[in-house]
């Protein structure tokens, strides 16, 4: 009867399933819950068994945290510095002049620093000046 109470207290109401295993610590919860007043608390044994550490099942030490950190501090870098090179490349991009739709309209004047001649018609071929 006084897991009953408990399992109300905690709004879980009646309708409670449950397996086999655990049934008769549910119609006894003395070894548990105890009860101080209108207080539910878990008794000292109960808590003894329970798991141990800080309830996120691993290892957070500090010494790990630190590591975590620093290595988001690492992500947090290299993320800053792609945006500064990919503000680079769409400054560069920017300058770039399309006059004629879906077309690479360019004054080609030099390839790899040797100065050329010619339109890219047939009989005006791009070459060397």
């Amino acid at each position: 009867m006084a897991a009953l109470l408990v399992l109300q207290r905690v709004g879980v109401g009646h309708q409670v399933p449950a397996h086999a295993v655990g049934v008769d610590q549910l119609e006894d919860a003395a070894p548990v819950v105890e009860v101080d007043g209108a207080v539910y608390r878990y008794t000292t044994n109960a808590l003894e068994q329970a798991p141990v550490g800080g309830g996120g099942g691993g290892d957070a030490t500090s010494a790990k945290q630190d590591t975590i950190i620093a290595k988001v501090d690492a992500v947090k870098a290299e993320t800053a510095a792609i945006k500064a090179e990919t503000a680079t490349i769409v400054a560069k991009t920017a300058q770039l002049k399309f006059t004629v739709t879906n077309t690479v309209d360019t004054n080609i004047t030099h390839v790899k620093g040797g100065a050329v001649s010619g339109t890219g018609q047939p009989g005006a071929e791009w070459g060397p000046t």
